[in-house]
């Protein structure tokens, strides 16, 4: 009986480890997807020379955004079927509720009384927007109406929005 074997000449230079350079976000929001701008890899082979791997050379495992924590990511790379691994990690936060305004509540203006053809005067109005989270804050940018100087004696709601 026979068989066959093959003879290679093994190669004086193998991968010894990869070094990575973490990418530039770490940082993530619950549903966020990876962002691996930034990130570099090299190869380090055992007669002390490296290799700046293209991003298509390695794998990029263990990212989830899916629950709030601290998250290890791995990088493999496979080289004449001897594999390096190395790892950063990155963090995954809740997001925060969404803030919506819920109410407003202002002053009065300082002037409440005004002759016929008189133009509202709103000095002394402060108008402050509460929020959900509990928070509030004066604002601007608001619109007074139902202002009518055309009528004498006529008692007026004015509204702020």
């Amino acid at each position: 009986a026979a068989f066959v074997v093959t003879v290679k000449e093994l190669p004086s230079v193998v991968l010894e480890g990869i070094e990575i350079t973490a990418p530039a976000k770490t940082e993530y929001k619950v549903g966020d997807p990876l962002d691996t701008s930034g990130i570099s890899v090299t190869a380090k082979y055992s007669d002390g020379s490296s290799r700046l791997l293209e991003e298509d050379q390695y794998i990029i495992s263990g990212f989830s955004s899916e629950k709030a924590g601290e998250k290890m990511v791995t990088v493999s790379y496979t080289e004449d079927g001897v594999t390096k691994t190395a790892a950063f990690e990155v963090t995954v936060k809740e997001k925060p509720a969404e803030v919506t305004l819920e109410s407003i509540t202002f002053s009065r203006p300082t002037k409440t009384e005004y002759r016929i053809g008189e133009k509202l005067d709103l000095i002394g109005l402060v108008v402050i927007a509460h929020y959900s989270d509990g928070s509030y804050q004066e604002v601007t940018d608001y619109e007074v109406s139902g202002f009518d100087c055309m009528e004498a004696e006529k008692r007026q709601l004015l509204s702020v929005t």
